[in-house]
């Protein structure tokens, strides 16, 4: 499930880029592992960054806030992402793109 929500946001990054006519601009998908902040326990973060057209805040809270699954697809990745005890966030600024991040605990081995 993890890899159908990236492959998701990935495949919105190339719809935005093909808004923006920049087609051939590169989409990077980046996997960090790090510490959270508030529980100090390691967490995975995957990060899928656009340089589209970006989306404005209050239209991004509607879509993930939505019933329907069918809008981006970013209610279906809020989900396999809570699924995961994660998380589904976001930042964007008009005209210079966006980017969208899984974090996730990483389970103990």
């Amino acid at each position: 499930a993890l890899f159908e929500a990236i492959a998701e946001l990935a495949y919105n990054a190339a719809k935005a880029h093909n808004k923006a006519g920049k087609e051939n601009e590169p989409i990077r998908v980046d996997f960090s592992v790090g510490r959270s902040k508030r529980t100090g326990r390691k967490q995975l973060t995957v990060r899928v960054t656009d340089v589209g057209p970006g989306v404005m805040r209050e239209k991004m809270l509607d879509y993930l806030s939505s019933t329907s699954s069918r809008i981006h697809g970013l209610r279906g990745v809020q989900q396999i992402a809570q699924l995961h005890r994660g998380r589904l966030g976001f930042e964007s600024r008009a005209g210079q793109g966006s980017s969208f991040w899984i974090r996730m605990p990483l389970r103990p081995r």
